[in-house]
């Protein structure tokens, strides 16, 4: 039996793209990977949601696990620099936002993550989610 295809509506930086299987997703993602700054959604027919600020090599997630705004956010076990340090994000409207260092991973695990989460509509379990 085939397995299904995963269907989703991937926005970057404002512009939005239907995908339907993981080659799909990974090329529209090398975009990110060429930009400073990006704004990634991806959005199942699930209700479900994953948010994706980059900055360069360092990446925030926010996982929405329905309409009702309940919501899951990376943090980095491994980070050792202050608490207070933070990182600025640009989003597609031109705003500004700034996050703990301490939330980041790595925009390679980040995209890693997404993969997962078109797959299966689960947050990724490579990655350290704390309940917002």
């Amino acid at each position: 039996m085939a397995a299904a295809r995963a269907r989703a509506e991937l926005t970057i930086n404002g512009r939005t793209w239907k995908v339907a299987t993981v080659e799909q997703l990974r090329q529209r993602l090398k975009a990110v990977r060429a930009e400073q700054f990006s704004e990634v959604w991806l959005r199942r027919s699930d209700h479900t949601s994953l948010a994706i600020l980059v900055n360069r090599g360092s990446a925030w997630l926010t996982y929405f696990r329905d309409d009702a705004g309940h919501s899951f956010s990376s943090r980095n076990p491994t980070y050792v620099g202050p608490e207070d340090e933070m990182m600025e994000f640009l989003l597609s409207n031109g705003q500004r936002d700034e996050y703990p260092v301490a939330y980041t991973i790595t925009t390679a695990e980040a995209l890693r993550a997404a993969e997962h989460y078109f797959r299966t509509g689960e947050r990724s379990p490579r990655v350290t989610w704390e309940e917002d």
